[in-house]
């Protein structure tokens, strides 16, 4: 582990800012995570604020699943005040990780409500569907969590069967359309 990595980890922001004035790389791996991802995981808002104000990359996926920092902010314990400063330089609310789950997707299957509550707030897509083409709404069911499936639910969330149940409905009214418009369009009279 870096000695930036340990500072992130601390939340030691004077100490962040000699490291870096020294030549710190903000965005190093130690592992497979950056100190930022460190600093988000801690609830470290000071460290974080220094390493985004040196420029470091919101957006930076760990090395093994591919995890922003914002994904990070969707655990447990979450950290919307991070998650707010992620937000107001730059991370987008719907990114994906490596298996195609945003950070909504992450704090629903994790039972967090506050932060569940916070990226729906905050614009992220309520139906966004992983690799799987699981939704939050099956994240949240998959685990239990009852008070999350009852607040996505009252926020227009849907299950990956509804979703795909109501496109095959879309096909087959489509479908239906499309034939009688071309049977009406070949009894029209030719023109000469």
């Amino acid at each position: 582990m870096t000695t930036l990595h340990k500072a992130a980890e601390k939340n030691q922001a004077a100490t962040a800012r000699e490291l870096i004035a020294a030549g710190a790389d903000v965005d190093a791996y130690d592992g497979d995570r950056t100190p930022l991802h460190c600093a988000v995981i801690f609830g470290s808002v000071d460290v974080t604020m220094v390493l985004i104000d040196n420029g470091a990359k919101v957006e930076a996926g760990d090395l093994h699943r591919l995890q922003t920092p914002l994904h990070f902010c969707a655990d447990r314990q979450g950290h919307p005040d991070i998650a707010d400063v992620l937000l107001s330089h730059g991370a987008n609310i719907d990114v994906l990780d490596g298996n195609g789950n945003t950070p909504l997707y992450m704090a629903a299957a994790k039972g967090n409500l506050p932060m569940t509550e916070f990226f729906l707030a905050r614009g992220a897509n309520v139906n966004s569907r992983n690799h799987r083409g699981e939704t939050p709404l099956d994240g949240a069911n998959s685990y239990g969590h009852r008070k999350v499936v009852s607040f996505l639910q009252s926020k227009g969330g849907k299950t990956r069967r509804e979703i795909d149940d109501e496109e095959r409905q879309r096909k087959r009214e489509q479908e239906k359309s499309t034939p009688s418009a071309t049977k009406n369009a070949s009894e029209q009279p030719k023109q000469s």
